[in-house]
């Protein structure tokens, strides 16, 4: 579990940030703690292969604590919550969604360890990042992976595991947060422009096995970007397409913003990221539907 070994190059990286660069304790300990616990739970996993409940009621119990103490503002489509345990307990729910779904998505040699460089420029282009302590956070998490990323290049010598996955979905949830050095403020409404490929593959098959009567916890393949993978491109060309295409979505939100025109730039990015996903999808069956003819011909 190559996870474990970058994950505490992060730690160690960020604490001697914290020291030089004198970063605020409202986004250090936050991002520390949760780094170290969700490694930790990982590595467990990775060894013990802990049963999905277990797991996910120590996720939530740390969850709901760390959010509890963190100062946020959080509201849905400008509807704030005024209550900070509402906004804890529903922030903790998505959290906890967010990094099992991540955790759903290490499928794919280099696939999550990209996403995580398509979530530096998506938060970039939806928010600037005023925060410059963000960008260290960021940026730091980024060298810890550049080792990985050499070897986890296709074909891959190194896998991340629980103790990598599920940290960087954490981070996922946590940093949006903190787009803001003062305002703490997050609106779930841009939860998805993020990442929109990403969030709509997760959540479609996730509706797609329920409807099916299949265990949701279980591991399979049956995510978009590993039927592409496994029966339309190769490794290489399914990765640069999902990274491709789930900024798209953002950089179109970019463009809106700049003319000030937000609540379209949102529903035009949903949009356009629920068009991409779908296309996708059309495009493998069309091809699949197109091969099994040629195969019943012959």
């Amino acid at each position: 579990s190559a996870g474990i070994v970058f994950n505490l190059i992060f730690l160690i990286g960020i604490s001697i940030a914290y020291y030089w660069k004198d970063i605020d304790n409202v986004i250090y300990f936050p991002v520390f703690i949760g780094i170290l616990f969700f490694t930790i739970l990982g590595f467990i996993d990775d060894l013990k292969n802990l049963s999905s409940v277990t797991r996910l009621i120590l996720e939530f119990a740390f969850l709901v604590i760390l959010f509890y103490f963190v100062d946020f503002r959080l509201s849905i489509f400008g509807f704030s919550i005024k209550l900070h345990s509402i906004s804890t307990l529903l922030y903790a729910f998505f959290a906890l969604f967010l990094i099992n779904i991540t955790n759903f998505m290490d499928g794919l040699d280099f696939y999550l360890a990209g996403i995580f460089f398509t979530f530096i420029l998506n938060l970039t282009f939806l928010f600037g990042l005023k925060n410059e302590l963000l960008y260290i956070v960021l940026f730091t998490y980024f060298l810890s992976l550049l080792p990985y990323y050499y070897f986890n290049k296709p074909d891959a010598k190194l896998f991340m595991g629980d103790a990598g996955s599920l940290p960087i979905g954490f981070l996922f949830a946590l940093l949006p947060i903190f787009k803001d050095e003062k305002f703490h403020n997050f609106d779930l409404a841009f939860s998805f422009i993020l990442l929109p490929i990403f969030f709509s593959d997760a959540i479609y098959t996730l509706i797609k096995r329920t409807i099916a009567k299949k265990n949701i916890l279980s591991a399979h393949r049956e995510h978009l970007y590993q039927i592409v993978q496994d029966k339309l491109f190769t490794k290489r060309k399914t990765i640069f397409v999902f990274i491709f295409v789930n900024i798209l979505p953002a950089f179109l939100f970019y463009i809106m913003k700049k003319k000030n025109s937000i609540p379209l730039g949102i529903f035009l990015a949903y949009a356009l990221g629920i068009v991409i996903y779908f296309t996708i999808y059309f495009f493998y069956n069309r091809k699949n539907k197109k091969t099994l003819e040629e195969i019943e011909t012959v």
